[in-house]
């Protein structure tokens, strides 16, 4: 198989040091051993750099989170074949899929790929990579507790604030839920006040005055245009969380 011309392939020297280098250098050099050298060495923008250092970081971690309950679910790969085909075109999904399949048999170690990201990457993208991991770890419906150890340890190592994890965690399921055997239900009942205070990051019945600034810190924060530099599909990403801090202001401010 070859990598010439594709996402992955022509990035390929972006992580030239470091364990992203380490972890995928053998399984590239594969993939890229029909193609000539001179291929690889392209001239990006900064913009570009940063989009296909997303797509690396995305693909390893979204490998740590499926081996988090050492269960390959059928529904967490199709989660992620199409979202990649979604957002990078069939080519790119199937050898980032086979890339991920090489991940998955892999002994990956996290806090030194998750050091690597952080001091590489802004606050903002790695917001994006912690709340597309949640969106892969739900994408069976049920979390484990493996699951959150694993999701609450990658975003520590990326310098992912605790209150930030906490309102995306709030996005998806609520701390208070009854567990049976380690298991969480996701959170669907849209309509539950209380977890709108989660997702905004702020005590129960809080004034409305409160409920404002939150809502005003919290837009600027997290609005889309914050990753509009990775690209139209991270800004999509980026707006489903905004259009979610929305809903909980809204529904807070009609009680």
């Amino acid at each position: 198989m070859s990598f010439k011309g594709t996402l992955l392939g022509a990035t390929v020297g972006f992580f030239l040091g470091g364990p992203i280098a380490a972890l995928l250098g053998g399984m590239l050099g594969n993939f890229l051993s029909g193609d000539k050298p001179e291929d690889n060495k392209r001239i990006f923008s900064s913009d570009q750099k940063t989009r296909s250092e997303f797509t690396y970081s995305l693909v390893i971690l979204f490998a740590v989170v499926i081996k988090a309950d050492r269960v390959t679910k059928k529904s967490e790969v199709l989660f992620v074949k199409d979202y990649l085909i979604a957002n990078f075109g069939a080519e790119n999904a199937k050898e980032m899929m086979q890339l991920l399949k090489a991940l998955l048999e892999k002994d990956i170690d996290v806090k030194a790929v998750c050091s690597q990201i952080r001091s590489s990457s802004r606050y903002p993208f790695r917001l994006e990579l912690i709340h597309l991991l949640f969106k892969l770890a739900v994408s069976d419906g049920v979390l484990v507790d493996e699951e959150i150890k694993t999701l609450h340890e990658i975003s520590a190592h990326l310098g992912v604030y605790s209150i930030d994890f906490s309102r995306i965690a709030s996005m998806f399921f609520t701390f208070q839920q009854g567990r049976t055997g380690g298991r969480r239900r996701i959170f669907s009942s849209r309509d539950k006040l209380d977890n709108a205070y989660d997702v905004l990051g702020i005590p129960k019945g809080s004034s409305k005055i409160d409920v404002k600034k939150a809502f005003r810190t919290l837009s600027k924060k997290y609005h889309p245009d914050k990753v509009e530099h990775l690209g139209e599909e991270f800004k999509n990403i980026a707006s489903e969380k905004f259009i979610k801090i929305k809903e909980a202001y809204d529904r807070i401010m009609e009680n």
